[in-house]
């Protein structure tokens, strides 16, 4: 799952990128559905309805990882299955890509990349 940033004119600043277990354990602990039922969604290759909903919700709250005082305010533009994406990276800017194998406790891990201009 992908998660696209933006400023309010539209320009993109950042995605951040779950793998499915790390969406579905995530999802699922927000509003303590059962690990089970993240499991299910694992094995189905999808979420359900609910856990969608509650992704959506955390990919939001992530967007605070990219405000700063110094730059233009970051929120949520788009939430989407798939594979990762790459930003394109110019001369004139800081990159950052970054990489974390998480645990949700009770429930499993999985694998978030976060990539931004900063």
């Amino acid at each position: 799952m992908n998660a696209v940033y933006a400023t309010d004119d539209g320009t993109v600043r950042g995605f951040c990128t779950v793998d499915l277990p790390l969406a579905a354990y995530v999802a699922a602990a927000l509003s303590l559905v059962p690990v089970g039922v993240a499991k299910e969604a694992i094995a189905a290759g999808r979420l359900s309805e609910e856990l969608l909903d509650n992704i959506h919700e955390v990919f939001n709250v992530c967007a605070r990882l990219l405000n700063e005082q110094s730059t233009k305010h970051v929120t949520l533009a788009e939430v989407a299955m798939g594979k990762g994406v790459t930003l394109k990276t110019s001369a004139n800017s800081t990159y950052r890509d970054l990489h974390f194998d998480l645990a949700v406790s009770g429930y499993g891990n999985g694998h978030l990349e976060l990539q931004y201009f900063a």
